[in-house]
């Protein structure tokens, strides 16, 4: 008798693990027996990645920009003898309501309705996409948000009786999250196409917080051998001079070694009589070309170092670049 009992343990076990059910189907008088019910969930493609799936997006002076994309079907854990069509939504927040996501095929074309059919005889949908269409509400925030959503099944169509979907928040619905940073002034990047060379000469560079190499020359004379060496518990900058207002694009820097450079700096621009900090940002790298996506316009610039990744403090500049439309 006993051992006819442990044969039933592993069904129960896959059933329960589906959590507890309720009943979603067009027939309200089908009686709802757990144990043979048809249950519906959702699932994402890359499911095994995570149980909640986080987006990111980068807000810039001129653009906020991401790509909130999640694919995912409906599937039922045993094949039924009809079809089963399911309704999702997606439930949205207040700064990303419903309204900003869209579902589209594989292709990229807009569905004409957030149904999902699973056909007789097979236990999963066609997958879908489902992504974020308006960023707008968004493009006015400049600080740091975090905008929870998911995808929720919101009715189920079928012959097929005692059909369920679950309640089991991971297979009930798919979380996810979209994560905007503070708006970025700068960034780690290319030299900006378009973008020319300012000439610098050793006078227009105001040096800080250097040690035994100070002589700005080293940072204008085309050498990586020659560098500025920064040390000490002193601010460490340079102070430049374009000699006339520039549209300021980049400015690059030069270290000896990457291990010798500057892990985190602080670009300022000179407004009227008053420094005014355009960004700052973690950077790495032998060669760092910090990106200033506004564009200041202004003749004087000061870039801080704020941090070394050498366990001895040391900074090695070899160069120093700064560019301009």
């Amino acid at each position: 008798m006993f051992k006819h009992i442990k044969n039933y343990i592993p069904v129960a076990a896959a059933l329960l693990s589906l959590g507890m059910f309720t009943a979603c189907s067009d027939d309200d008088n089908v009686e709802q027996d757990e144990w043979t019910a048809t249950y519906v969930y959702l699932q994402r493609t890359d499911y095994l990645e995570s149980d909640s799936k986080e987006f990111s997006l980068l807000h810039t002076p001129l653009e906020l920009s991401g790509n909130v994309d999640m694919e995912f079907s409906a599937k039922i854990q045993k094949t039924s003898n009809h079809d089963i069509s399911v309704e999702v939504g997606v439930e949205g927040s207040d700064n990303l309501p419903s309204t900003s996501y869209k579902f589209i095929d594989r292709e990229g074309n807009q569905l004409a309705s957030n149904m999902l059919t699973i056909k007789a005889g097979q236990t999963s949908s066609d997958t879908i996409r489902m992504v974020l269409d308006d960023l707008s509400p968004l493009a006015g925030i400049d600080g740091e948000v975090r905008e929870n959503g998911c995808i929720k099944i919101d009715k189920i169509i079928t012959d097929t009786p005692n059909t369920l979907v679950a309640t089991n928040p991971k297979m009930k619905q798919l979380d996810f999250s979209v994560v905007k940073d503070k708006k970025r002034y700068v960034i780690l990047g290319n030299v900006p196409t378009g973008s020319v060379q300012v000439p610098l000469t050793a006078e227009a560079l105001t040096v800080s917080g250097a040690k035994w190499n100070t002589d700005p020359k080293s940072l204008v004379d085309g050498k990586s051998d020659s560098y500025v060496m920064f040390y000490g518990d002193t601010e460490k900058g340079i102070q430049i001079d374009l000699g006339e207002e520039r549209t300021v694009t980049a400015i690059q820097t030069d270290y000896m070694y990457s291990s010798y450079g500057s892990s985190n700096v602080t670009v300022m621009c000179a407004d009227g009589d008053e420094w005014k900090e355009i960004g700052t940002l973690d950077v790495t790298g032998q060669t760092q070309i910090i990106n200033l996506l506004g564009k200041p316009k202004s003749r004087y610039l000061y870039i801080r170092l704020n941090k070394w990744f050498s366990a001895w403090g040391y900074i090695y500049m070899t160069q120093l670049r700064v560019y301009a439309e």
